[in-house]
């Protein structure tokens, strides 16, 4: 059940701050435009953050049998902690150009709204 969970989860993180950005940016205020444009690099980097914590807590080394744990409460982690490092490396391709994309974005237009205001 959980591992149906993830590419939504991760698609939303990904690609619902940009829609957001683009389709209603004139209704957000300036701090949440700049938190939306940095959460699709921020939730690239927490997944790599967890994925690395969670390859040594859960016990995910193996041994020279090539068997390991990797349990959390009776629970297999193994596919997360795989997915988590695995994919971290691609979606920096995709999060950190996005993310850097609408962050200049957001900057010039705050820089446009604050000359235009004086």
């Amino acid at each position: 059940m959980i591992d149906l969970l993830f590419w939504p989860l991760l698609v939303t993180l990904l690609f619902a701050p940009p829609w957001l950005l683009w389709r209603r940016a004139e209704r957000l205020g300036w701090l949440s435009r700049y938190a939306l444009a940095l959460l699709p690099v921020g939730v690239t980097w927490l997944g790599w953050q967890w994925g690395i914590w969670a390859f040594e807590h859960f016990d995910c080394q193996g041994n020279t049998k090539g068997l390991h744990d990797c349990l959390s409460n009776g629970q297999d982690m193994t596919a997360w902690v795989g997915r988590a490092l695995f994919l971290s490396v691609p979606m920096m391709f995709i999060g950190l150009p996005l993310s850097g994309w609408f962050l200049i974005d957001t900057l010039v237009r705050h820089l446009g709204h604050l000359t235009s205001r004086e």
